[in-house]
C-alpha cells in the first residue's frame, strides 16, 4: 500500500510538471506495485522471485492438471473401444451350416468380425438319463472302432462340458483353434449308428476314445459352448431329435435344422 500511496502522490506532485517524469520511472512504479500484491495478498518474500514463483506454480498446475485429464479420457476412450469391440466380436461369432456326412455331424464356426478369435475351443453338455448312456453290444474293432469312450454304462456320468474336436484334414484334430476373420472352422459333433441303436459323442480326440454313447432314438437337448480368448463363453442351444435314421442320411435338411433350434 506504500508503494501504492507514493505513485498516486508522485503523479498529484508532478501533474502541472508531467514531462519532467520519464516514462521509465512510471514503468518502474508500476511493476513494484505489481509484484508486491499478488491475488490480494502480500507476499513475504521479494516482489520479483514471489511473482516469478506464483508464475511457476500456477503453470505447473495447469500442465499436471491436463496430463491427468488426458489420460483418464485416454484410458477411459480405449477402456470403451475395448469392450465395445469384444461385444461386436462376440455378437458376430456364429454357427452355420450343419452337415450330416457318413454319419457324422458338423458344424461350422464363423468368425464375422474383422478381427482374429484365437485359443477357440468348444465343449457340449446334453440333458440325459444315466440309463441313456450304452455300450455298443458288438465287437467294436469290427466295426472300425479301435477305442472305447470316457463314459460308459459301467460308470454313467452326465454329459456336461465334453470338449469337442475341430477338423483340420484327415485324421487331423486339435483342441484349440484359431478363427480368422470371415473364416469358417468345421467343429464335429457326433456319429450316428448305422442301426440307430446309439450315438456317439466325439470327444477333443475324436473318436480314439469317444466322450459318451447315448442310446439311439431319443431326444436330447443341450447346449454347445464356444470359448476364445478375446471374448466371454457364447452358448448355442441344440437339440438332436427324434426320427428315423434313413432321414438324416438322406440329407433333406430336417437333422441340421432341427440341431440347431435359433438358427
Amino acid at each position: 500500500m506504500a508503494v501504492l500511496r507514493r505513485l498516486a502522490h508522485t503523479r498529484n506532485r508532478q501533474a502541472p510538471s508531467g514531462e519532467r517524469e520519464s516514462q521509465a520511472n512510471r514503468e518502474s512504479l508500476i511493476r513494484q506495485a505489481t509484484a508486491v500484491y499478488v491475488g490480494g495478498e502480500p507476499l513475504d518474500r521479494p516482489a520479483d522471485a514471489g511473482y516469478e514463483s506464483a508464475v511457476a506454480n500456477v503453470q505447473w498446475l495447469t500442465v499436471l492438471s491436463g496430463g491427468l485429464a488426458g489420460a483418464l479420457f485416454s484410458f477411459g476412450a480405449n477402456s470403451w473401444l475395448g469392450l465395445w469391440r469384444r461385444r461386436q466380436m462376440h455378437r458376430r461369432l456364429r454357427i452355420e451350416l450343419p452337415e450330416l456326412q457318413r454319419r457324422t455331424l458338423t458344424v461350422r464356426v464363423r468368425n464375422g468380425h474383422v478381427f482374429p478369435l484365437t485359443g477357440c475351443s468348444a465343449c457340449i453338455t446334453l440333458d440325459h438319463a444315466l440309463t441313456d448312456v450304452v455300450q455298443p453290444r458288438y465287437d467294436l474293432r469290427s466295426h472300425g472302432i479301435e477305442e472305447g469312450a470316457h463314459i460308459t454304462d459301467k460308470q454313467p456320468l452326465s454329459l456336461s462340458e465334453g470338449k469337442l474336436c475341430w477338423s483340420l484334414g484327415w485324421n487331423a484334430t486339435a483342441p484349440t483353434v484359431d478363427i480368422y476373420p470371415g473364416e469358417r472352422k468345421t467343429l464335429e459333433i457326433l456319429e450316428i449308428a448305422s442301426d440307430e441303436s446309439w450315438i456317439a459323442i466325439f470327444s477333443e480326440t475324436r473318436d480314439k476314445p469317444y466322450r459318451i454313447w447315448l442310446r439311439g432314438g431319443r431326444p436330447y437337448q443341450g447346449t454347445l459352448k464356444i470359448t476364445c480368448k478375446e471374448i466371454k463363453a457364447k452358448n448355442f442351444p441344440v437339440q438332436i431329435p427324434t426320427g428315423p435314421l434313413n432321414q438324416w442320411l438322406k440329407h433333406d435338411g430336417s437333422f441340421p435344422e432341427k440341431f440347431l433350434p435359433s438358427g
